[in-house]
């Protein structure tokens, strides 16, 4: 369903106030200066793939990897469109869940398994069960 291979490098573009899913389409407006900034790069690029990840606080403007959640979400741009000099609204469709890796400055991709999902599945029902 996508062309990612575990340890692919892509851009990370950290969203605010919203999380995206595999499988879902969904408008996100852009404007802060660097995620302009990714989104002028990669327009030309027909297959453009990014990685979508919420950040832990709406409030932070400029988040470092640190505000970023480690668990995001590949997604396709499928369309762009241009709000004004300083502002886009991209529309994405998530591809599937990947985990970020820091390797300064450049983020690193890693799949989730079917497997992982259902150790955290089963973990969070045995402590729901215990209390």
């Amino acid at each position: 369903m996508n062309d990612l291979s575990d340890g692919d490098f892509l851009p990370l573009l950290p969203l605010r106030n919203s999380v995206l899913f595999p499988a879902a389409v969904v408008p996100v407006n852009v404007g802060r200066k660097r995620s302009v900034r990714l989104i002028e790069q990669v327009e030309a690029n027909e297959r453009a793939l990014i990685v979508a990840v919420a950040q832990r606080s709406h409030e932070t403007e400029d988040p470092d990897f640190d505000d970023l959640y480690e668990v995001a979400t590949v997604a396709r741009i499928l369309k762009i469109i241009r709000l004004g000099s300083k502002s886009y609204s991209v529309v994405l469709q998530g591809m599937s869940r990947c985990r970020t890796i820091r390797t300064f400055p450049i983020f690193r991709t890693s799949s989730i398994s079917e497997t992982v999902r259902a150790q955290r599945t089963i973990h969070r029902g045995a402590a729901a069960g215990s209390s």
